[in-house]
C-alpha cells in the first residue's frame, strides 16, 4: 500500500475529470444503478460519532467503504475533530487496492 500526503494526491488530481465522475455518480444512483446500503452510525457521549458509508455501482470492478470521525472536543487535546479513512476494494476478490 502507498500513503500520500495531500500535496501529493493534488498533484495527481485531474479536476475536470473528478468534475465528470462525479457528475456520472450522480446520475447513475438516480437511476438506481449504485447500490448504497444505509450508514452504519454510533453516537458516543458529547456528540462525538463515528459512521461507515458504503457503496457499489452495478458492473464496477471495484467498491468504496469510508470510516469516519467525529469528536469535537478533540480539538482542546490539538486532535484533530474528525478522521476518516476510504477504502477501495475489489468487487471480485476483496482484495484492497487503494
Amino acid at each position: 500500500m502507498v500513503i500520500l500526503a495531500c500535496q501529493e494526491i493534488e498533484a495527481l488530481l485531474d479536476f475536470s475529470a473528478a468534475t465528470n465522475a462525479i457528475k456520472q455518480d450522480h446520475i447513475s444512483t438516480n437511476k438506481g444503478k449504485v447500490n448504497t446500503p444505509p450508514v452504519g452510525h454510533i453516537t458516543f457521549s458529547e456528540q462525538a460519532d463515528y459512521h461507515i458509508k458504503y457503496r457499489h455501482m452495478k458492473g464496477d470492478a471495484y467498491f468504496v467503504i469510508k470510516v469516519a470521525t467525529g469528536f469535537p472536543k478533540s480539538s482542546e487535546r490539538n486532535l484533530p475533530n474528525g478522521n476518516e479513512i476510504p477504502l477501495l476494494l475489489s468487487a471480485e476478490t476483496g482484495a484492497l487496492k487503494a
